[in-house]
């Protein structure tokens, strides 16, 4: 199968209002409809610190890796203190709804 990834940018809510977060889509020609698996950096890291599992998983799963804010090709917060779970949480539950009403997947 061809291997098809994709980087996209999607704008994500924040205490100082809209930032762009990247991420990638990672699947096989044909699983456009695949299961869906995440794979989300630790705090220092990037989403390419899972092109290789990406790769090795995309014939099963559509993976999406992902730059949380302040990492890779994300956008960064002027104030440090914003930095932490809550808003960890959000990027990705923002991140789904996004990935879920653009395939017209039901939750």
């Amino acid at each position: 199968m061809t291997l098809e990834a994709h980087t996209h940018f999607l704008n994500v809510e924040t205490p100082e209002g809209p930032r762009r977060i990247a991420w990638e889509c990672w699947h096989a020609h044909g699983m456009e409809q695949a299961p869906v698996l995440i794979c989300v950096h630790g705090l220092t890291r990037n989403r390419h610190d899972f092109d290789l599992i990406a790769k090795a998983m995309s014939d099963h799963y559509r993976v999406v890796t992902v730059d949380i804010l302040g990492r890779g090709d994300s956008d960064r917060l002027a104030a440090p203190e914003h930095y932490g779970y809550p808003l960890y949480i959000s990027q990705m539950l923002q991140l789904l709804k996004h990935i879920a009403e653009a395939t017209g997947e039901q939750r």
